[in-house]
């Protein structure tokens, strides 16, 4: 709501104009009241004022000296005018101030309730388009920012475009995985490490967010000194804010000089956020953590075919089982990968029913471990797959369809919501989110998140033809609240950013 501050020398005048304002229909809010200018000064210092109802004659300052201080001050508050002289003059002077209008006594309700609504709108016209102003200039910087991150521009070129860069000199990544509601989650995260951060050395960092998919966001602190932040100070703020909760997993990069290329550190912390599946902490500090690379191979492609082949599905079960505790052993993200592709390549070639992907089996793969959390549920979903392949029909089962049926006429009527996730979908269908998700990507060939990503970047596209909207209103009306990730899914996806996009 709009504040209103009403000033007039003669106290009647004050409380007839509040009895005669629809404040509730006008969607304003009365602050106050004064009775001279110096008062009338005084309370713009210290409150906001976005409307001023300003007597032209009042003592110590009169209205048009008021006037003159907002104009000189650059004081964003709007003026009408109340006066007893329809004189030119005054009228003169008052344009020269920038008032907005000039009412004549006896104020009639009516006129000043329109006179109050025109203001209003002025006010809020010129704050959309001071906001989107705001939202051009802070997203051409985090994309500046991030191209620096990606090695495609140097810092020295920040520092000429971004004077307050200077100021700094050092930077810190921090990855975040945290499924479910991630944009809340981070937001609160990024509060407290400002608060508590910053209570060893005021003011001393700033932070920039990254999201680079539905579960995982890098965050790349601004330090301005190291005398009072260690890797232990940031490490003791972290372990107080992720005690409550399980299924968050936080990598820490090393503190470096700002002038130092970025690009090494981010990928680093990136890729720490894998030993997830690998460490019983929910919590990385830099290259600590030697993967152990000597891990026992499994001739997985053959002794898998021949336990589905004869259906002898405890056999299937206790392979499974050991190439899991063979990867869990291995602390190794590539053998992951390499273990995992081979079941999946396995299975697509000898039951093509049965793992429907439209994708290749490396970014089948490559998908499915960013999404998840833990070793038990990727091997959740390989006995899903493994099972099918063994009662293989050349149909899906009717419960199957059905159930996936259900989670796409919930995903398309729920899409614009940013909140929208597996977890809520879940508690919906009232069955847990890791075997939701192996069936739907069984059935349709990819993850619930893609699903609702393409979804969402094809309602985008529609949005773009019409040319009626700009694209962080477009952002928001597909279920993005961020512009900067949303221009990013979108050039993943159709190969430009939306700008560019015809």
């Amino acid at each position: 709501m709009l504040k209103v501050l009403i000033a007039d020398d003669e106290y009647f005048i004050r409380q007839r104009l509040k009895k005669i304002i629809d404040w509730d229909e006008l969607s304003l809010e009365f602050i106050g009241e004064a009775e001279n200018g110096k008062e009338v000064i005084n309370k713009i210092k210290n409150n906001q004022v976005d409307i001023l109802l300003l007597d032209i004659k009042m003592p110590i300052k009169s209205g048009i000296q008021v006037a003159e201080y907002i104009m000189v001050n650059d004081i964003k508050t709007k003026i009408i005018i109340l006066t007893g002289y329809n004189d030119f003059d005054y009228a003169q002077k008052a344009v020269k101030y920038k008032v907005e209008d000039y009412l004549v006594k006896p104020i009639n309700k009516k006129t000043l309730n329109e006179a109050l609504n025109t203001c209003k709108e002025t006010i809020l016209k010129v704050n959309e388009k001071q906001q989107k102003i705001y939202d051009y200039n802070k997203f051409q910087k985090r994309t500046n920012i991030y191209n620096t991150i990606l090695d495609f521009n140097n810092v020295k070129k920040l520092y000429k475009e971004y004077k307050e860069f200077n100021n700094y000199e050092y930077v810190q990544f921090i990855g975040i995985f945290f499924p479910g509601n991630h944009d809340i989650y981070v937001a609160s995260f990024i509060n407290y490490l400002l608060r508590n951060i910053n209570k060893f050395n005021n003011e001393n960092i700033s932070i920039e967010s990254f999201k680079e998919n539905e579960s995982v966001s890098i965050l790349q602190l601004i330090i301005k000194s190291q005398d009072a932040i260690t890797l232990n100070n940031i490490k003791s703020v972290i372990s107080h804010f992720i005690t409550d909760t399980n299924v968050v997993f936080i990598s820490i990069g090393d503190i470096i000089p700002i002038g130092k290329n970025w690009t090494k550190n981010y990928k680093l912390v990136w890729n720490q956020l894998y030993q997830r599946y690998f460490i019983n902490d929910n919590m990385i500090i830099s290259n600590k953590l030697k993967p152990n690379n000597k891990y026992k191979s499994i001739a997985i492609r053959k002794k898998l075919l021949l336990c589905l082949n004869s259906k002898n599905n405890n056999a299937l079960k206790k392979l499974i089982n050991d190439i899991f505790t063979n990867i869990s052993k291995s602390g190794s993200k590539d053998y992951l990968i390499l273990s995992l592709t081979e079941i999946f390549v396995t299975l697509q070639i000898n039951y093509p029913d049965q793992v429907n992907s439209n994708k290749s089996i490396n970014s089948f793969v490559q998908e499915l471990i960013a999404e998840d959390y833990s070793l038990e549920h990727l091997k959740e979903i390989v006995f899903t797959y493994t099972d099918q392949c063994l009662e293989y029909v050349n149909h899906e089962k009717p419960s199957n369809t059905s159930m996936v049926s259900k989670i796409i006429k919930y995903i398309e009527e729920n899409y614009t919501d940013p909140s929208l996730s597996v977890s809520e979908i879940s508690n919906y269908i009232d069955l847990t989110p890791t075997y939701i998700g192996s069936i739907f990507k069984k059935v349709t060939g990819q993850s619930i998140l893609q699903y609702i990503t393409e979804l969402r970047m094809d309602h985008a596209k529609k949005l773009l033809r019409t040319d009626k909207y700009n694209i962080t209103e477009i952002s928001q009306m597909v279920g993005y609240s961020d512009v900067f990730y949303f221009s990013k899914k979108f050039k993943k996806i159709h190969g430009c950013s939306p700008k560019n996009f015809s």
